[in-house]
């Protein structure tokens, strides 16, 4: 089975049927299994990990899956349903989900080495795609960074696994390419903070956002949700369908809005495509979209994107395939 989505990026998804396997002893789509908590009146950070934990000082669990502050007495908003571990546990800081062709990591500023499908990843952990790689790392939080090629990561700052009670919101450090960010719906404040090498950082609430660094600009691009872009002591707020840039220690430029995407032609293919061992062919127009300077074309394993197979930017000249 595939589909055709036009979204902004008016990318391509192929997906498969394929069967998932639940982890054991996990609730669907966490590491861990995980129960939801209604606060009652008066209840506390402390109060609630001593109830569920035995201690006060596993306060931090609760921030786990949840944007709340648990210092100074860390009292809760009345009727805000939260999502906590079942026990007490220690996660990774981020997982590697997927990765194709070619995608090394290194331990702690270590020595590269060829990465692999499902490798934990913790602070200060590197991940790095090669020539027309992809890989899509899956942090504590629920929180899925999908990086293309010639991308390197750090990983920066995770929900937190200590016995701090301030909690950071998720971020990695980008030094180098170009890495979407997939958030989470099930996360209360659905933020997530990428910090960028040299100065900067974006704070977005969406589903679909794009960055990319080149030497010393970085450009930022929202489908979904917003950001805020913050450089040289200044911050934008980018709404949907509109993009910013920054250079090293500058402030952002004002957000403007993003191209406009491509219509599809009549001439795709549509519905099921059932194939034989020698494969099938998908065939796809769409229309030019004017001043436009290259299309990018992506293919994946799933409706969401989360799992890429390739993606190609093309001339503008073509506009099928």
């Amino acid at each position: 089975m595939f589909s055709l989505r036009r979204i902004v990026r008016s990318s391509i998804g192929f997906a498969f049927l394929v069967p998932a396997f639940a982890r054991a002893q996990s609730t669907p789509g966490y590491a861990e299994r995980v129960l939801q908590w209604t606060v009652h009146p008066g209840e506390t950070c402390a109060q609630l990990a001593a109830a569920l934990y035995g201690s006060e000082k596993f306060a931090y669990l609760l921030t786990r899956y949840n944007e709340i502050d648990c210092s100074h007495g860390g009292k809760l908003t009345v009727g805000q349903t939260l999502v906590v571990p079942e026990r007490v546990t220690t996660l990774n800081s981020a997982t590697l989900e997927s990765l194709s062709p070619e995608v090394r990591a290194r331990v702690g500023g270590g020595n590269w080495f060829p990465a692999a499908p499902g490798m934990p990843l913790h602070r200060n952990d590197s991940v790095n795609t090669l020539a027309r790689a992809r890989a899509d790392i899956l942090f504590a939080d629920r929180t899925h960074v999908v990086l293309a090629e010639h991308t390197l990561v750090v990983v920066y700052d995770t929900a937190s696994q200590s016995t701090l009670v301030q909690k950071r919101p998720t971020a990695i450090l980008l030094e180098e390419g170009e890495l979407q960010s997939a958030l989470s719906a099930l996360r209360p404040n659905g933020e997530t903070s990428i910090a960028v090498k040299g100065g900067g950082r974006v704070d977005a609430k969406s589903k679909d956002s794009v960055l990319r660094k080149h030497d010393k600009r970085t450009t930022v691009s929202v489908f979904d949700g917003s950001a805020r872009v913050n450089s040289g002591g200044t911050t934008v707020q980018v709404p949907a369908l509109h993009g910013s840039s920054f250079i090293v220690a500058q402030p952002p430029t004002p957000p403007r809005p993003l191209p406009p995407a491509p219509a599809w032609q009549a001439e795709c293919t549509r519905g099921t495509l059932l194939a034989t061992r020698q494969g099938g062919v998908i065939v796809a127009h769409w229309a030019s979209v004017p001043n436009a300077k290259t299309y990018r074309v992506e293919f994946a394993h799933d409706a969401q994107f989360a799992r890429p197979i390739v993606s190609e930017e093309v001339p503008a000249t073509i506009t099928s395939f």
